[in-house]
């Protein structure tokens, strides 16, 4: 009787055990979620980041140049040098939610708006330097196709990226380099489960 209770006493800590360990896996990660999402919205928020992508906005890719959009004129080395800068950036960022190091909805709401907007102004560009260097922007890629699916998903329309006032997720709903046709129609059914669960719960 009493290896019985030994047993189950001995079972009930290693389950606590288990538990206190899982529970701090999920703390750990949780801060650790928590410095790398602050410090990479530091590094998109410090005047070069605003800088490059305020240039990257302003900006057009045509006859494989990158231009000034008012003035057509090409983009300066250093400038150029800057857009690369940008986009080494968003790639790493992409990278994080990727592989699981970032959690996807926290780097949605911090982050769902300069990947979208940088394809929709260097998706050509991107492509361009793949096809030259067999690898470029991949992750920058990936970001804006989950930023997409996210949006569609989960924020209302009248909040979607935009850019100048022109709503960009609208714009790149037809891109099929990002959202395949069956990829946009999961999506959409996800957004009209959710508002006919919301609806529901507030009658």
């Amino acid at each position: 009787m009493n290896w019985i209770a030994f047993g189950a006493i001995g079972t009930w800590v290693l389950a606590l055990g288990i538990g206190f360990a899982i529970r701090q896996v999920r703390e750990a990660r949780r801060g650790r979620n928590t410095e790398l999402a602050t410090n990479l919205f530091r590094e998109l928020r410090s005047s070069i980041s605003k800088e490059s992508l305020r240039l990257i906005y302003g900006s057009i890719y045509e006859d494989g140049m990158l231009k000034h959009k008012e003035s057509g004129e090409r983009l300066t080395g250093v400038q150029d040098s800057k857009v690369g800068d940008m986009l080494d950036r968003i790639e790493l960022l992409g990278a994080f939610v990727a592989h699981g190091m970032l959690d996807k909805g926290l780097a949605m709401d911090l982050f769902r708006g300069p990947p979208v907007r940088c394809w929709y102004k260097l998706g050509g560009y991107i492509e361009d330097r793949a096809g030259e260097q067999g690898y470029f922007g991949g992750y920058v890629i990936d970001f804006a196709k989950r930023s997409i699916k996210y949006q569609i998903e989960n924020i209302p329309r009248v909040q979607w990226t935009k850019l100048d006032g022109e709503n960009v997720v609208e714009k790149l709903l037809d891109d099929p380099r990002l959202l395949s046709a069956c990829e946009r129609g999961i999506a959409f059914s996800k957004r009209r489960v959710k508002s006919i669960f919301v609806k529901r719960l507030r009658n």
